[in-house]
């Protein structure tokens, strides 16, 4: 058995996440539990956006909702930071996805972690 060296979590930085996580968390949740299937850290990091284009794609409902929910103008900023604004032309996907896809790419989190059987606590009495 092997294990892995990851894991899939989320961060509540700003009102607009907040309030992505009270409207959609078990939807983020679905998507962190297909992150949480790839084997390592590096095949989930490479592979997290990916995950989250193919379930909006499958969930288009989503992706407006969660923007509006985030607020354009930071899904705008948030875009604008992770892409830049000579992508907005993207051909790829529509800039909507984009702007979910930034916006859900930001909550999610994916952490590598190192051999836990290596650690050891000490419990004094």
């Amino acid at each position: 058995m092997t294990t892995k060296n990851f894991v899939v979590s989320f961060t509540n930085s700003n009102a607009g996440t907040e309030a992505v996580l009270v409207g959609y968390n078990l939807k983020i949740m679905e998507i962190m539990m297909l992150i949480d299937t790839c084997t390592d850290y590096k095949s989930a990091s490479e592979n997290k956006h990916n995950y989250i284009f193919h379930y909006l794609s499958n969930n288009t409902m989503l992706i407006e909702n969660v923007i509006y929910a985030y607020g354009i103008e930071e899904a705008l900023l948030n875009y604008n930071t992770k892409y830049g604004i000579h992508n907005i032309t993207n051909t790829d996907s529509s800039m909507t996805i984009n702007l979910a896809i930034s916006v859900i790419d930001k909550i999610v989190c994916i952490y590598e972690v190192g051999d836990v059987s290596v650690l050891e606590v000490k419990v004094e009495y």
